[in-house]
């Protein structure tokens, strides 16, 4: 029994990698990599009922109920936001939290968003919109091999600038874990001016 639970983790360690892999390759031409950031430029647009975001935008993609990867990574933006307001004097950022569980509605996605910070946004897209959206992000998801009701997914951080023409824009993605605040930080506050 305890070989087969090891070739299960073999394979879904395996499966993580190659999506990484896949993810790295379809960016490599749009992007520039620096110090667990990557340089982007990429039009992105976001499905109708997202709520309305303001000019600079942190986006994480996980789910409710995730103790392991979530939990850490959105108390992370949670400091990453209270620092940009402080120092920026400014509250022009919006945080939004997607929901990979399809099953979740977006009440719950939106609560389990505000519990690291009331103005945090939760939503859960309807399963194509989601994989659209993840598409055009990058990111990635999967079911666990062991556990139906845990979801393989990256811990990347996404910031989206919103243009004159109310256009959006994947600007950089943090993939250094865990996050190095103060860059993020002086990303915000430079795009700012």
């Amino acid at each position: 029994m305890l070989v087969k639970e090891k070739w299960k983790e073999s394979i879904a360690l395996a499966i993580v990698v190659l999506l990484c892999v896949l993810a790295w390759f379809a960016f490599k031409s749009e992007m520039a990599i620096s110090e667990g950031r990557l340089h982007v430029h990429k039009h992105v647009v976001f499905p109708k009922n997202t709520p309305k975001l303001k000019k600079h935008t942190l986006v994480f993609f996980g789910y409710v109920g995730c103790p392991t990867v979530c939990t850490p990574r959105m108390e992370e933006i949670a400091h990453i936001y209270k620092d940009f307001v402080k120092k920026s004097k400014t509250d022009k950022l919006s945080v939004l939290f997607v929901n990979l569980k399809a099953t979740m509605s977006t009440q719950e996605a939106d609560e389990y968003a505000k519990a690291f910070h009331p103005e945090f946004m939760g939503i859960t897209y309807e399963k194509q919109k989601l994989l659209t959206t993840l598409r055009m992000f990058q990111a990635y998801y999967s079911h666990s091999l062991f556990d139906t009701e845990e979801i393989e997914h990256s811990q990347f951080l996404y910031f989206v600038h919103k243009d004159t023409s109310d256009d959006f824009y994947l600007h950089n993605i943090y993939t250094h874990i865990p996050y190095n605040k103060e860059m993020v930080v002086d990303d915000l506050i430079k795009d700012l001016e």
